[in-house]
């Protein structure tokens, strides 16, 4: 039964006793979910409520309080997780009250017990002492996660479209910016945290997520990133953090375009000033045509970019009509093109500046631009006719040998990735009066040259020289040689449109006799120009032939049975008979040939008698192959063009 009463309320109230329990110890922590008793009620053994509780659990494990209209308002608990998980503590109702992680202390109290649920108020305890929890720590860059903070950027969505002033309590805010050409302006750097040492570390997350340029603008004297101001074009962003007395970035993310996109517009129309629309500006190439009736301002906004335009259009009339082209409203410096030439334009942002103008297929000036150019001699080139080194600026001095020239200064440019002139240095070179770039045309048409290139020339890359190979070039694309060499090294089979390239392949060239009668038909074959002879071996041959056989002497034959008989010799003379015969007249005689000899023979007192005799000439033909080539090395030959 109840054995107080509460004085200011005149509620019966239960005698408070101080208490302790322990449930589950590190051999068996708690594994079960538990179902806690009023202790004035509850039988020896039962799990009851103290006014200190510690608890080692399971992970998962749950404790359940009785019920609240059994006790008076007051009525508390110390919870102290003193194991390795958490546990949850629910009301008679199954309603969180507290989860209990580990090594933290929770404090809950009963404010009201009108229902089995009743009303609990918690306070989390520290170490000896009471702390806020996470809602009321949460804060610049942090969010409450239950009893937990977590790192969190807010984005400042109300102020994300126009001009800002960013202060002390942006720290850790991203500003996705959404509009047009805006500036977001930092207040000083020492006046961002509650001390100028607290400022350092401050910082602001900056996205251009507009059409327009974003300017980043510290309060001098402060700078960003040793500049007066740092500037994000479209779809560019970087993280923005004090040091204490100026700003640098972070993580600058530029926005490259990865394709070239083209567009024809028409600027015949009506008005004077073209406004052109977001597709048309997103293109880098453009192509201006139409029929023009006067002027055209071509306008490009408030935008950051470059475009590679050209002016196709044409005039209506007698009158000249040209195109202009400008940024935005404020831009005082619009560029004029005129029809039939090209330019590269680019803009930091409603500012147009002109970065080349040509002709077709040629320059015709280039330009700097204010603010382009870091260093060197910022004197603009001005260059006429075909962009070439014969069209530089030459220095003095001739041909004469040992005269090189005086040397000149020639600017020497760098661009960035977006084709802007990023500095530019002076370069000494000398340049002759007879300039460099004619000294492929020194060379006439047909020269000959060797070229030891372990690969021929490509006539696709190198039109200038083709190799010495015999074949077919047709003469309209090679009109000076064809006008220098005509076809005198045609071999049959050409067409009147073609004509056929000296073919050195395999040949040592000689030069053309002109009537020196060092090289003649009768050992050459022909000494006409552009004629080949000669082979890489010869043949020598030895014969016999030709040899008289005249006034043969014979000796020593004897009659036997009315038949000549014995030893019978003689020799090949050219002389006249010798006594005791006589020749039946002349022969002759060639290698392996047989020759017949008849005539009459006489010995002494003998009866002459007619002979027939075979002479057979015997031998060898020798007949052998010896090398014709001299001294050689093994090159190609090419040909001017």
């Amino acid at each position: 039964m109840n054995s107080y009463t509460n004085v200011f309320g005149g509620e019966n109230v239960n005698p408070a006793d101080l208490s302790y329990k322990a449930y589950g110890t590190v051999a068996s922590p708690l594994a079960t979910n538990i179902q806690l008793d009023w202790p004035f009620e509850a039988l020896d053994g039962a799990l009851v409520v103290a006014d200190k509780i510690d608890v080692i659990a399971n992970a998962g494990c749950t404790i359940t309080m009785p019920d609240a209209t059994l006790v008076s308002v007051g009525e508390d608990v110390l919870w102290n997780n003193v194991g390795a998980a958490a546990f949850t503590v629910y009301d008679y109702a199954g309603n969180v009250i507290i989860t209990v992680q580990p090594a933290t202390q929770w404090y809950t109290y009963l404010v009201d017990n009108s229902t089995q649920a009743g009303t609990w108020h918690i306070t989390q305890f520290g170490a000896g002492t009471s702390t806020a929890n996470a809602a009321s720590l949460a804060g610049m860059g942090m969010r409450a996660n239950v009893s937990r903070l977590d790192q969190n950027l807010l984005t400042d969505l109300p102020r994300s479209t126009g001009n800002q002033t960013l202060t002390a309590a942006d720290r850790a805010k991203v500003f996705r910016h959404t509009g047009g050409a805006s500036t977001h302006v930092f207040n000083l750097a020492s006046s961002l945290g509650p001390t100028p040492m607290d400022s350092n570390g401050w910082f602001v997350v900056e996205i251009n997520a507009g059409t327009g340029n974003l300017v980043l603008t510290p309060t001098a004297p402060d700078l960003i990133d040793g500049n007066a101001s740092k500037t994000l074009g479209p779809n560019e962003s970087c993280v923005i953090y004090c040091y204490g007395t100026g700003f640098a970035t972070m993580g600058y993310g530029r926005a490259i375009s990865t394709s070239v996109s083209g567009i024809g517009i028409d600027a015949a129309g009506a008005t004077t000033d073209i406004v052109l629309s977001a597709a048309q500006i997103a293109a880098q190439v453009q192509d201006f045509t139409g029929t023009l009736t006067g002027n055209r301002n071509i306008v490009y906004g408030d935008v950051t970019g470059y475009w590679f335009i050209y002016n196709h259009t044409a005039n209506s009339g007698a009158n000249t009509f040209n195109l202009v082209f400008k940024g935005g409203a404020a831009d005082s410096t619009p560029v004029s093109v005129p029809q039939g030439n090209f330019s590269i334009l680019r803009s930091q942002g409603g500012q147009l500046d002109i970065a080349l103008t040509a002709g077709l297929g040629s320059v015709t000036s280039i330009a700097t631009t204010a603010g382009e150019i870091t260093g060197g001699n910022p004197t603009p080139i001005t260059l006429t006719g075909t962009l070439g080194l014969a069209d530089m600026p030459t220095g003095t001095g001739n041909l004469t040998p040992g005269t090189y020239g005086t040397p000149i200064a020639v600017p020497k440019f760098r661009v960035d990735a977006k084709g802007r002139v990023a500095n530019v240095v002076d370069t000494a070179i000398s340049i002759l009066a007879v300039q460099i770039a004619d000294l492929v045309a020194i060379l006439p048409p047909g020269t000959m040259m060797p070229f030891a290139g372990i690969t021929m020339i490509d006539p696709s890359t190198n039109p200038y020289w083709l190799p010495c190979d015999g074949t077919l070039r047709l003469r309209a694309d090679f009109v000076n040689l064809f006008a220098t060499i005509g076809t005198t090294f045609n071999t049959g089979g050409e067409l009147g449109t073609q004509f056929r390239l000296p073919d050195t392949r395999g040949r040592v060239l000689a030069g053309a006799d002109a009537g020196a009668g060092r090289l003649t038909a009768t050992y050459f074959g022909s000494a006409v120009l552009g004629a080949a002879g000669g082979a890489q071996t010869g043949a020598a041959t030895t014969s016999w032939g030709g040899t008289t056989l005249n006034n043969i002497n014979f000796g020593n034959v004897g009659l036997v049975g009315g038949s000549a008989s014995g030893t019978l010799y003689g020799n090949i003379t050219s002389g006249n008979s010798q006594a005791g015969g006589s020749s039946g007249g002349s022969n002759y005689a060639y290698l392996n040939d047989s020759v017949a000899v008849s005539g009459t023979l006489g010995v002494g007192g003998y009866t002459p008698i007619n002979a027939n005799f075979n002479i057979t000439v015997t031998g060898t033909n020798t007949s052998a192959a010896f090398a014709n080539v001299q001294p050689t090395l093994i090159i190609r030959h090419i040909i001017k063009t």
